[in-house]
């Protein structure tokens, strides 16, 4: 479906012109475990517990497939690259509506089918999710990197 390709060149569009604040390993650490995180969450709640369905099937389809693996993990990117440590909670609940208003469109366009998940279900998953990340680079990355 078009909407996938959309968020997909808007992602990767914004990491090209970006400013880079980490270094190109760490963005591609952080892009893999990322998007490995993101199979783990989907297989577990929209394959396994069937809680909602992406794309025109139930099946998965290279759309899915760039839904699930490239917009979590570019989305992670552009987040760690433009977080300042002075941003604070504001940043999280920011970073935690856009993720939201995402998934509503992707809802809205009939792109992602609802069987038992709910939109607000999603919300402290994206405040887990953005609270973790700059833990997770400077303290699992950053230290590996540094021994």
């Amino acid at each position: 479906m078009l909407i996938a390709w959309i968020f997909v060149i808007i992602l990767i569009l914004a990491v090209l012109f970006m400013p880079k604040r980490l270094t190109f390993r760490e963005n591609m650490i952080v892009f893999f475990s990322v998007g490995y995180f993101a199979w783990i969450a989907h297989l577990s709640t929209g394959l396994m517990a069937d809680l909602y369905d992406l794309g025109s099937t139930k099946k998965v389809e290279f759309d899915d497939w760039l839904m699930v693996t490239l917009v979590p993990s570019l989305i992670s990117i552009v987040y760690l690259n433009f977080k300042k440590r002075d941003y604070g909670f504001l940043y999280i609940v920011i970073w935690t509506i856009l993720s939201t208003l995402g998934e509503f469109t992707l809802v809205q366009l009939e792109y992602m089918r609802y069987q038992g998940w709910k939109l607000w279900y999603s919300i402290p998953v994206y405040l887990l999710a953005y609270l973790i990340l700059p833990w997770y680079l400077n303290s699992i990355i950053r230290k590996v990197n540094d021994k």
